[in-house]
């Protein structure tokens, strides 16, 4: 990529389709492994249902940005589950066979108070036992939060070790305790997973809840050691550091024009990176551990513009490639704008 922060973002070629997707001239394959949660969403004492979970909205950013997404969820043949399928279905994204069982679809009651911030109590149901990974995975795989549930079930780490040499992988631990706990138990779950991953993308949130006040370069540090090839420390209205083993950067949050709510801005960011490391051809193993500033920079760049689209919509609502990229262009031309009437 080797663009300056301040340059047009890569873009690929083709014309938009209807559903406003740009065609992309190659697909990145993904699988996404995770959780789905139909939230019911309490805001000015008015009530909505919305499909969420953060594996489920990766998913779906990922699809609107153009990747070819598999889902390995966990669904209940229930009134939430078909909602989630229809959602998923409408987005693209293709459920991973056995994801469908007997057991209840988890539910999320999200409050959302005077400044757009949701607060959660869970209904919330995973068999790590009975997750369907596909016989094989083809480029990368991203693990949401309830792969630290997963930790106890020998079977399903050793897939994904053996997963590891063939495939990059992302996590996002995405700490809620009252799903995944805090402190040090949740700690040593989330580093088995670190363990195993290329991009960590935590918030500082994240790691607050999982070791308390601490240095957060020194937590990105520690994970670098472990053999992870990026971290990302996002931090809301205040942006975002990235740390590699040969750089560190960190960028402002991008312009918000109107706060909607703040629902899965998070998981729009983390679609955003991911995106932004595949068009720049980053997305490796090697070229991750050898990433550049200017590139890391304008990776960051634009998964803050994709949160910042995120928290302008309703509910998570992740942006389309052609949303994002008119977005960063209209950026660039207003920072540009800015610097030469400022001369």
């Amino acid at each position: 990529m080797g663009r300056g922060v301040d340059d047009p973002p890569p873009l690929s070629s083709g014309r938009p389709h209807s559903d406003g997707r740009e065609k992309m001239t190659t697909k990145t394959e993904s699988t996404v492994l995770g959780e789905s949660i139909l939230d019911i969403v309490i805001n000015n004492g008015r009530q909505d249902e919305r499909v969420g979970g953060s594996s489920l909205n990766v998913a779906v950013g990922l699809t609107r940005l153009g990747n070819d997404v598999t889902f390995v969820t966990q669904l209940g043949e229930d009134r939430a589950g078909a909602l989630i399928e229809s959602h998923l279905a409408a987005a693209g994204v293709r459920v991973a066979s056995g994801s469908i069982s007997k057991r209840p679809t988890s539910v999320a009651r999200a409050a959302i108070d005077d400044r757009g911030d949701a607060s959660y109590d869970f209904s919330f149901t995973w068999d790590s036992a009975s997750v369907a990974l596909p016989p094989s995975v083809s480029g990368l795989l991203h693990l949401g939060a309830v792969a630290s549930l997963s930790v106890s079930d020998h079977e399903l780490m050793t897939r994904l070790a053996a997963m590891r040499p063939h495939n990059v992988i992302s996590y996002d631990p995405n700490v809620r305790p009252a799903l995944t706990g805090e402190g040090a138990e949740a700690a040593a779950a989330v580093e088995r997973i670190v363990a195993l991953a290329d991009v960590v993308k935590v918030s500082t949130e994240d790691i607050r809840l999982l070791y308390g006040a601490v240095d957060l370069a020194s937590v990105a540090t520690a994970w670098i050691l472990d053999g992870v090839g990026l971290v990302v420390i996002t931090d809301g209205a205040n942006g975002a550091r990235a740390f590699a083993r040969s750089s560190e950067v960190g960028v402002e949050a991008s312009r918000v024009e109107k706060l909607t709510d703040t629902i899965g801005a998070g998981d729009a960011f983390m679609s955003g990176l991911l995106w932004a490391l595949g068009s720049c051809g980053a997305l490796q193993r090697e070229s991750l551990h050898q990433i550049d500033t200017d590139t890391l920079a304008r990776c960051l760049r634009i998964a803050a513009t994709s949160a910042a689209l995120a928290v302008e919509q309703q509910g998570a609502n992740p942006p389309t490639l052609l949303a994002l990229t008119e977005r960063l262009r209209r950026d660039d031309a207003v920072d540009h704008a800015r610097r030469y009437f400022a001369e």
